[in-house]
């Protein structure tokens, strides 16, 4: 499933957890993918260009730092510790001696870039594999489509960040 990525990820964690009959070797694996999952894109080649994309300008002009290892990666996205440049006086408008002037360490949640479209392509596949399922009597069609259409909705608003 790692290899598969994005839906297949998120559908192995769903499967973890769910209260379907899933054998319990399968269902230990599975949980597996609630934490171990890895980060995969190099960071001077994808992340740090759709950074730079997104952001509308240099990361260096942002962050102090990003770590180009990833602290954390999801069914559709990596994430990466960074410190964002401290706030200077001409950006405050002004030094009223409130202001924080020191640099943040924050957190950047990066998706893939072809999260996008993948996702929906593969939400697409499992949609037809629980068609097959329906016909042959595998599950019953109001279960399959009910549980598909939550599935579905909620891993497509994941996209939205």
């Amino acid at each position: 499933m790692l290899d598969l990525k994005g839906l297949y990820i998120k559908l192995g964690q769903v499967l973890s957890v769910t209260a379907l009959p899933i054998p319990e070797p399968y269902r230990v694996k599975f949980r597996t993918l609630q934490s171990d999952v890895p980060g995969w894109e190099e960071f001077e080649e994808v992340v740090k260009p759709t950074l730079e994309k997104e952001f509308g300008r240099p990361l260096e002009e942002i962050f102090d730092h990003v770590d180009p290892i990833p602290c954390g990666a999801a069914s559709i996205g990596q994430a990466h510790r960074a410190r964002l440049k401290a706030p200077n006086a001409e950006s405050r408008g002004g030094d009223d001696g409130d202001a924080d002037d020191k640099s943040r360490d924050v957190i950047v949640k990066v998706q893939y870039p072809a999260a996008s479209w993948q996702v929906p392509a593969d939400i697409e596949c499992v949609g037809d594999f629980l068609k097959v399922c329906v016909y042959f009597g595998v599950v019953d069609e109001q279960s399959a489509k009910m549980t598909f259409d939550e599935f579905s909705s909620q891993f497509l608003a994941e996209l939205d960040y």
